[in-house]
């Protein structure tokens, strides 16, 4: 427990960091184990410049990531969204309980 409670104060940290840096950081908790630490890597890359990190989200090869950087992503520009979604589901093990 006192992990998770770490890695949360870390990501919860990246997302006052103004610099780029911070973004792979970030891009790294979206698979978390954790959802809690998920959720605030995604609220943080919600809160970023897209063009700054998608391309290397969508070169990851994690469901996860990809799909919670879909949700950080989107705000109306569905061509890319729906990539995401697509590659995604695709890379998604039949019978995969991980989306929880």
């Amino acid at each position: 427990p006192d992990r998770v409670l770490v890695r949360r104060r870390a990501a919860e940290a990246l997302t006052r960091v103004e610099s780029d840096d911070a973004i792979e950081g970030l891009l790294a908790r979206l698979s978390d184990p954790d959802r809690t630490v998920r959720y605030v890597a995604m609220s943080a890359l919600a809160h970023r410049e897209p063009g700054k990190w998608i391309d290397r989200a969508r070169r990851s090869n994690r469901p996860q990531t990809l799909m919670r950087a879909l949700v950080a992503y989107y705000r109306g520009e569905t061509t890319t969204a729906y990539g995401l979604a697509e590659k995604a589901v695709k890379k998604m093990p039949p019978g995969d309980p991980g989306w929880n």
